[in-house]
């Protein structure tokens, strides 16, 4: 990918495209009338199908796969992949999958199949994806990043998201994006952003402000920003802490002087 240092180019990328109807339409509806030009489709979400149809109707929007494993059940059968699940069946947690991954109990020949068949769903529909990603960024872990080098290479996606950020004392997730930042200092399998926002912002108290403050920081060259739009429907409301804050970050993405400000700062949206 030629991230053209010269200029700036900013991809703005949607997370969890298919989670459930109202984040599918949030992100939508924040591509059709604001900055969003990627988004991560999750081969589990509950409204994957009508996802995949949207997707296939807006060739304006690039259409990456949100890896999971922290969420949700696993596409494959329990059985084939008792180390990713708990007694219920279900993923386990955020936090369990991280504990996991750095007590080596997550057995890689399963994790790889599990991947393996959540790509392989998006791309027997049709879809041709332009970036590839994970819920909660579990493929910075131990375990997990050499399977998704794996994949990436194998699949030949031509991008896989890496979350540096970089570090300010006076900006939230502090902690966890020096986390991030260590676990990214290692060679990188496919081309990814020079640039990466968007973990200060989903604790932020003022998202409109602090998402201009970031495009006001984008540097040239490729920058990736990380958003999370949605509308709150029952769905989502049983399944995801996010909520509130999808709503407040569409409107934010689809705010009129949004596109205003990046032509004065000179970016360019860096569409598929």
């Amino acid at each position: 990918m030629d991230t053209q240092k010269s200029i700036k180019k900013l991809r703005i990328n949607a997370d969890d495209f298919g989670l459930t109807k109202g984040v599918t339409d949030g992100v939508l509806y924040a591509h059709l009338n604001g900055i969003v030009t990627h988004t991560s489709i999750m081969a589990q979400g509950l409204d994957f199908q009508r996802a995949v149809q949207i997707a296939k109707d807006t060739p304006s929007l690039g259409i990456g796969c949100h890896l999971n494993v922290s969420w949700g059940k696993p596409l494959l059968p329990v059985e084939e992949v008792s180390t990713l699940v708990s007694k219920e069946g279900k993923f386990f947690t955020f936090g369990q999958v991280t504990l996991r991954s750095f007590l080596r109990r997550i057995d890689r020949k399963q994790l790889v199949a599990e991947w393996k068949a959540q790509i392989e769903k998006v791309l027997n529909t049709g879809l041709i994806l332009t970036h590839l990603d994970s819920h909660h960024h579990l493929h910075l872990l131990p375990t997990c990043f050499q399977v998704i080098k794996e994949l990436s290479q194998f699949y030949q996606i031509p991008y896989l998201r890496k979350p540096s950020e970089k570090l300010s004392l006076s900006e939230p997730s502090l902690i966890k994006r020096i986390i991030f930042y260590v676990l990214c200092m290692r060679s990188w399998p496919q081309p990814s952003s020079d640039t990466f926002f968007g973990l200060s912002l989903q604790e932020t108290n003022d998202y409109s402000y602090s998402l201009k403050k970031i495009i006001g920081r984008v540097p040239f060259g490729l920058t990736e920003l990380m958003v999370h739009p949605g509308w709150i429907d029952y769905d989502l409301t049983r399944e995801d802490s996010m909520l509130k804050s999808r709503e407040i970050e569409l409107v934010s993405l689809c705010d009129p002087t949004i596109k205003d400000f990046l032509l004065e700062n000179k970016i360019i949206l860096d569409r598929p």
